[in-house]
Order: C-alpha cells, then sequence, then structure tokens
C-alpha cells in the first residue's frame, strides 16, 4: 500500500516538474521573439511555386500555341522543347513583384474564373462544375506563378491545368479590381503533356 502510494507521488512530482520546465521554456522563446518582431503580412513578397513535370510513356508533349498552321500534330511533338519551356518559365517567375497580400488578391480572383477549369471533363458531363465546387485555393496557389507588369490590373502568369493532359501555358491577364474579376486572358506560349481524353 505505501509502496503504491509513493508511486504516486513519484508520478505527481515528475509531472509538475516537467509542466514547470515546458512553461520556463515558453516564456525563454516568447521573449526571444519579442525582440525580434515579424515583417507585416502585407510587406512579405509572395515567392512563386516551382511548376514541375516529369513526362511520362503516355503523354506525348507537344507545342499547342503559336504553332506553325503547315506544321501537323506530329511535327509539333518535342520533349525538348516542352521541358526547356518549363524551365524558362520558372525562371522567369522567380521574382513575382508582389506582396504577398497583392497575391493573395490575384489568386481570389483566379479561384473565381474559369481559368483552372478543365473544360474536356465539364463537357463530357454536359455541364459546367457549381461554384462551389471551386479548386482549393491551396492548389491554385500551387498551379499558378504571377508576376506583376505594371500597374494593378496586368499580370503575366504560368500556370497548369489538367484538360486531356497537363497544359502548362504563359500568359497576360487583366483583372478589374473594383469587381475582381478576370477581364482578359492573352496566350502567348502554352505546351501540353498530351493524354487520351
Amino acid at each position: 500500500m505505501q509502496k503504491l502510494r509513493l508511486s504516486r507521488i513519484f508520478i505527481v512530482s515528475v509531472f509538475l516538474v516537467g509542466f514547470a520546465c515546458s512553461k520556463n521554456a515558453h516564456h525563454g522563446s516568447s521573449s526571444q521573439s519579442a525582440d525580434k518582431l515579424p515583417t507585416r503580412y502585407s510587406d512579405q513578397k509572395w515567392n512563386n511555386p516551382i511548376l514541375e513535370h516529369r513526362l511520362t510513356s503516355r503523354e506525348v508533349p507537344i507545342r499547342n500555341y503559336p504553332f506553325a498552321e503547315n506544321l501537323s500534330d506530329r511535327e509539333r511533338v518535342d520533349p525538348t522543347g516542352f521541358n526547356e519551356f518549363i524551365t524558362r518559365m520558372n525562371a522567369s517567375f522567380e521574382a513575382s513583384n508582389l506582396s504577398s497580400a497583392e497575391a493573395d488578391l490575384v489568386y481570389a480572383v483566379i479561384q473565381k474564373s474559369d481559368l483552372l477549369k478543365n473544360q474536356s471533363a465539364a463537357t463530357s458531363q454536359g455541364e459546367m462544375a457549381d461554384a462551389s465546387l471551386k479548386m482549393p485555393m491551396e492548389k491554385v496557389k500551387n498551379r499558378v506563378a504571377l508576376k506583376k507588369t505594371g500597374t494593378h490590373k496586368a499580370f503575366t502568369i504560368f500556370y497548369k491545368k489538367f484538360d486531356c493532359g497537363w497544359n502548362y501555358s504563359n500568359s497576360r491577364i487583366e483583372l478589374n479590381p473594383r469587381d475582381s474579376a478576370l477581364i482578359k486572358v492573352e496566350e502567348i506560349e502554352t505546351w501540353v503533356a498530351r493524354t487520351p481524353c
């Protein structure tokens, strides 16, 4: 009986000592962090995602836009060009020229739009996806790199979406800040790792 009582006292003592140590460690770290205040979120620079692709044997890497009209689909197949385009775009979008707060606003507009929508799936289902089924913001931010090009309305983007294969596209976009809408998309260059639909 006495052994049981002693073991309980020992367990409670260990618990209290551990709790006191963790409390002191917590206070120590908070006093250190108080010396270095974090940068305001609105001032932090936005770091773009790096878009990567590893071609599989099922995929046909093809230049989708722009291309010479006299070339057949077969003549536009170019694995080297596909990989070079992705490398070139990641280098071009290394700096976004945007704060995290600005990037969030642009991503919210893109999420609301149809830019990343799989058109072939929507057509086969006979209807477009409901607004409540929009792509989660985390996915949007992982699939789109942004760059400000002068004004608060104009940007260039490098993005990927799935539509009969992975489409990688460089485009210019224009936003209407008043109603947070995407009002213009101008395709610059697009490559596709095409798969059977």
